[in-house]
């Protein structure tokens, strides 16, 4: 199994060397595949290595190869491709990692193929296509709303930058200094700004299709709940999963937290905690323009695909990426409510999850 960067289950299955190599030894350079990899830990059903600066993996002992000499210009962790792509096919060619390959049969979610002095299978998802006559597409530009969010991040984050800077210097005065204009409200002056600078440009980006339905008092009207749990069902039919039902306790739950955000932070996103999480419940929250509709929270939670690897555990490095996508996909989830509130053009989501998901240690499906 090779892991380098995302974990990805990668099984090399490669000829043994013509000439007898000699015995393994830990801190040796050996070859695996096209690598030349450090051995750090030797058993006799697993030999692990380090793969340049920050990668690492494991392969059974028949697939380390003869001695060699790493390069140090080429000693960089590998960066696995982000599962993208139509579903593959014997004799399609495929990104896996940094190579491309060539499958050779489709066995549920064991995928094997070829390569140049080598072949392996993987029970992941293969990268892009490749190969000759294969055509990158352009990249759709950006959206005015994407253009306006981006530009409030920087704008955010220099402000809180500022604000904590403001808030210990006044914190760091002595007594009997002569009084200086700080205090909390003085401070928070930068990120108020980059809110009213962010309403200013979302007026300026014309609708791109009909408003969702009646907003009043932050209710989903029927046609809104259905288009946002047809939206979850989507994302768990893509990968083999049961579908949600809509439970109204849950989002009457949802809807009071919704509410809170819009009196309290301005629409702005906090989540459930302390005295306030009264359930048991897993949480997913968004901020989207009301001309987007109301799926689009979905969609937004749904983009973090890309950073989980199918088939792995959830850890402190792969959930935060991608913790509100597991929520959506988290197999044992059977219940869904959502609420939303909006503030001046801006919508605010807030979705529970009955059982919640996201347990540490174990697999969305």
């Amino acid at each position: 199994m090779l892991r380098a960067g995302l974990p990805l289950a990668v099984c090399l299955l490669l000829s043994l060397p013509a000439t007898a190599a000699p015995p393994l030894k830990v801190g040796q350079h050996r070859t695996v595949g096209t690598m030349c990899v450090t051995l750090s830990k030797i058993t006799t059903t697993k030999v692990e290595f380090t793969i340049g600066k920050g990668g690492y993996g494991s392969a059974t002992p028949n697939a380390v190869g003869a001695p060699c000499t790493p390069d140090p210009k080429a000693a960089q962790p590998i960066r696995l491709t982000a599962p993208t792509g139509p579903a593959p096919r014997v004799g399609q060619q495929r990104m896996e990692g940094k190579r491309c390959v060539t499958v050779t049969a489709v066995k549920g979610k064991r995928i094997e193929f070829s390569f140049p002095g080598g072949k392996g299978y993987t029970t992941g998802a293969l990268g892009a296509p490749c190969g000759k006559g294969v055509v990158t597409p352009a990249p759709e530009p950006p959206s005015c709303i994407d253009r306006c969010t981006s530009k409030q991040r920087a704008c955010m984050d220099t402000a809180r930058a500022k604000r904590r800077r403001c808030l210990a210097s006044a914190r760091s005065r002595k007594r009997g200094a002569p009084k200086r204009p700080h205090s909390a409200a003085l401070c928070m002056g930068g990120i108020d700004r980059c809110k009213k600078t962010f309403a200013a440009c979302q007026k300026t980006c014309a609708p791109s299709g009909p408003a969702p339905g009646p907003l009043a008092g932050g209710a989903l009207s029927a046609k809104d709940i259905k288009a946002v749990l047809d939206a979850h069902n989507r994302v768990r039919a893509d990968v083999g999963v049961g579908p949600l039902v809509w439970a109204p306790e849950i989002a009457n739950y949802a809807q009071k937290w919704a509410d809170h955000l819009k009196k309290t932070k301005r629409c702005g996103l906090e989540h459930r905690s302390g005295k306030t999480q009264k359930k048991p419940w897993g949480e997913n929250l968004a901020s989207y323009h009301v001309s987007s509709g109301h799926a689009r929270a979905v969609a937004m939670w749904a983009s973090e695909k890309k950073f989980y690897t199918p088939g792995t555990a959830l850890n402190d490095r792969n959930w935060y990426p991608s913790g509100h996508y597991t929520q959506v996909v988290w197999r044992s989830t059977k219940r869904v409510g959502c609420g939303v509130a909006s503030c001046e053009g801006q919508v605010v989501m807030a979705c529970n999850y009955d059982p919640p998901g996201n347990m540490m240690g174990q697999k969305p499906y």
